[in-house]
C-alpha cells in the first residue's frame, strides 16, 4: 500500500492557515497598539493640563493680598480651629474684603458687655456664610440683619457674628456653651 500525499496542496492549506492566523494576530496587535496609544496619550494630556492650571494658579495666587493680623486660623484644642484676633484686608481676584476678628474671635465689632445690655442680643452661629467669606464683615447676613431691625426698633438690637468657616453644629453647640453665658443672647 503506497501513501501518496500531495505536497502541493498540503502545503497550500498550511500557507493560508498561516496566513489567517497572521493576519489575526496582525489585527490584535493593531488593536493593542492603539489602544496603548490612547491611554498613553489620555494620560501625557492630563499630565499637561495640570502643569499648565498650576502655573496659571500660582500667577493668579501672586496677586492675592492680606494685609493685617487678623483672619488667619490657628489650632484650638476645644472648637478644633478659630480666626487670628485683629483686622485684616483680604483681596483676590475674586473678592476685596475687610474685616476685624474682635476679643471673642468673632468677625464683628467689639464686644462691650455694658452697651450690649440694654440691648436685645441675639447670637448667630454658623460657617462661612455667616462668617463673611467673600464679603466685608458688615455685608454678613448677621450685620444686615442688625441694621434692619435696629431701623424698625429704634437701635434695640446687637446680633453678634458667631459663624466660623468650617464649623459644624458640634463646633457651635461648643462655642455657645463657651460664650453663651457671657453674652446672654434673648
Amino acid at each position: 500500500m503506497n501513501l501518496y500525499i500531495n505536497t502541493k496542496e498540503s502545503h497550500q492549506s498550511i500557507s493560508s492557515v498561516e496566513r489567517r492566523n497572521a493576519g489575526a494576530r496582525s489585527s490584535q496587535m493593531r488593536i493593542g497598539f492603539t489602544l496603548i496609544s490612547v491611554v498613553l496619550g489620555f494620560i501625557i494630556s492630563l499630565m499637561i493640563s495640570e502643569v499648565l492650571f498650576r502655573v496659571l494658579e500660582h500667577r493668579e495666587n501672586t496677586k492675592n493680598i492680606w494685609e493685617g493680623s487678623g483672619g488667619g486660623w490657628f489650632a484650638d484644642g476645644r472648637w478644633g480651629w478659630k480666626p487670628t484676633k485683629g483686622d485684616f484686608h483680604i483681596a483676590t481676584s475674586e473678592f476685596d474684603v475687610r474685616g476685624h476678628i474682635n476679643a471673642l474671635y468673632m468677625n464683628d465689632n467689639d464686644f462691650d458687655a455694658r452697651t450690649d445690655q440694654s440691648r436685645t442680643r441675639i447670637f448667630a452661629l454658623g460657617d462661612s456664610h455667616t462668617y463673611a467669606v467673600g464679603v466685608s464683615a458688615e455685608q454678613a447676613w448677621p450685620k444686615v440683619l442688625e441694621r434692619k431691625l435696629n431701623l424698625a426698633h429704634e437701635g434695640r438690637f446687637r446680633v453678634y457674628n458667631g459663624g466660623v468657616s468650617g464649623y459644624n453644629m458640634h463646633q457651635y453647640l461648643l462655642r455657645l456653651i463657651d460664650q453663651g453665658p457671657f453674652l446672654r443672647p434673648d
